[in-house]
C-alpha cells in the first residue's frame, strides 16, 4: 500500500498515478502547489471529501466566469521566516521574497473577499487567514528596485 493512501501500490501503478501527479505538478503555478500535487493526501471521511468537492466547485465556477485568482509570488518561505525569527538577520533579497509571498496571500484573500457571495465556503476558509492590511507595502517601501535598503537598517 502507498503510505499516503489506502490504495494498493499495484492499483496506483496500473492507473499511472505517479505519471499523472508529475504532469499536474509541472502545470502548477506555485512551488507549494507543485509539492501538494506531487504528494497528495486522500480524505477518508465522506464529509471532508464533500467539502473539498464543494470548495473546488465554487472556484471552478469563478474560473468559468473568467475570474482567476492571482497566484504570483506565493512560494514556501517557511525557512526564511524561521531563520528570521531566530538570531539570523535576513538579507534584503530574502525580505523581498517574504514580502512577495505576503503580497500574494493578501491578493488571494482580497480576491476571495470580493467574490464572497459566489464562494461562501472559500470565503469562510479565507477568513481564517490574518488580515495583513498594507504589511506587504511596508516591506516593499524599505527597498529600491535593486533590493538595496532605502532606509538604513537598524544596527545592533
Amino acid at each position: 500500500m502507498d503510505h499516503r493512501t489506502a490504495i494498493p501500490k499495484r492499483t496506483l501503478h496500473n492507473l499511472d498515478y505517479q505519471l499523472i501527479c508529475d504532469r499536474l505538478a509541472a502545470l502548477a503555478r506555485t512551488d507549494l502547489g507543485a509539492r501538494a500535487v506531487g504528494a497528495p493526501s486522500f480524505y477518508s471521511g465522506l464529509g471532508r471529501v464533500q467539502l473539498e468537492l464543494d470548495l473546488t466547485t465554487e472556484m471552478v465556477g469563478l474560473w468559468n466566469r473568467g475570474q482567476k485568482p492571482p497566484m504570483g509570488g506565493i512560494k514556501d518561505v517557511t525557512a526564511l521566516v524561521v531563520a528570521g525569527s531566530k538570531d539570523r538577520v535576513l538579507e534584503a533579497e530574502e525580505i523581498l521574497e517574504v514580502a512577495d509571498c505576503v503580497r500574494g496571500i493578501w491578493l488571494i484573500r482580497a480576491f476571495v473577499d470580493s467574490n464572497a457571495d459566489d464562494t461562501p465556503l472559500v470565503f469562510e476558509l479565507s477568513s481564517a487567514c490574518p488580515d495583513m492590511d498594507d504589511f506587504h507595502d511596508q516591506l516593499y517601501a524599505l527597498f529600491d528596485p535593486k533590493a538595496a535598503w532605502l532606509i538604513a537598517p537598524p544596527r545592533s
